[in-house]
């Protein structure tokens, strides 16, 4: 038999979690992102991606001192998503601290299959 007192705290606490979610400012910024992008239908209706990035990492944990000018490292990449079929190809390359050329790397996943191809060619 269940308790009236349990099943009202229980009330209590999801009526609670329900409003709490509602004034969430972290989801009212997803909301507006959305809506700046066409709506979340035309989001949900999305069936591949392309994103392309670059990127610079401080490396202070490898860096001879704790304050700047810190270690780099430097990242370009290139993803290609197949939302539909969980697929996935994303090639990238790196350089900085102890490689002077670009470094690269291509993985592909599929089918519950994942591959790494490590090449030096460069993305272009």
């Amino acid at each position: 038999m269940r308790s009236p007192l349990l099943l009202s705290a229980v009330a209590a606490l999801l009526l609670t979690l329900t409003a709490s979610a509602a004034g969430d400012p972290g989801r009212a910024h997803v909301r507006a992102a959305a809506k700046a992008m066409g709506g979340e239908a035309r989001l949900r209706a999305l069936t591949g991606l392309r994103l392309r990035g670059v990127g610079h990492w401080n490396l202070l944990e490898q860096s001879e001192r704790p304050t700047p000018p810190f270690l780099a490292m430097y990242e370009q990449f290139e993803e290609v998503r197949d939302l539909r079929r969980g697929r996935l190809r994303q090639k990238s390359e790196s350089r900085g601290m102890v490689m002077d050329e670009w470094k690269g790397v291509t993985m592909l996943l599929a089918d519950g299959v994942a591959a790494a191809d490590f090449h030096l060619e460069r993305l272009g």
